[in-house]
């Protein structure tokens, strides 16, 4: 890094092991053979994900309705939402935008790790060309801790 440094600017001149990469957590874990890996976590990226979504949703004059912290069922979206018969009105370009936005960060939280929202994140994800406000709706309401 110093060697680096003398080509470049190393923010505050600190020399140090990463804490944080593209949002995920990075670590150092001792193996059980006493070797050392590096982990990454996205618990600093899901928390981020909370306050952008509820700063989004107050936005848009929206309540974010999932606490996130006390799951009521066992998915991340509402029991029995069916997005496939949802005939609420189409979104306007705004909120068009915000979907996939909305979107975008959720498939990212997967990348971090958290496979346990996938199937619930491709499935809003094919709605992303004209998606419905009961779409958007439900994005607000995920469950995500």
């Amino acid at each position: 890094m110093k060697e680096i440094g003398e080509h470049f600017t190393i923010k505050d001149d600190k020399y140090c092991w990463p804490t944080t990469y593209l949002g995920a957590n990075i670590e150092q874990i001792q193996l059980d053979g006493g070797s050392w890996a590096w982990s990454m976590t996205s618990e600093h990226y899901v928390k981020s994900l909370i306050e952008t979504i509820s700063d989004l949703s107050a936005e848009d004059e929206r309540e974010l309705k999932g606490t996130f912290k006390q799951k009521s069922h066992t998915g991340p979206l509402p029991i029995n939402y069916a997005p496939e018969l949802d005939n609420t009105h189409e979104c306007s370009g705004k909120h068009v935008s915000r979907y996939r936005q909305i979107i975008g960060i959720l498939r990212w939280a997967e990348e971090l790790g958290r496979l346990d929202i996938h199937f619930e994140v491709a499935m809003m994800s094919q709605y992303q060309a004209d998606p419905r406000e009961g779409h958007l709706e439900a994005l607000f309401s995920l469950y995500i801790i």
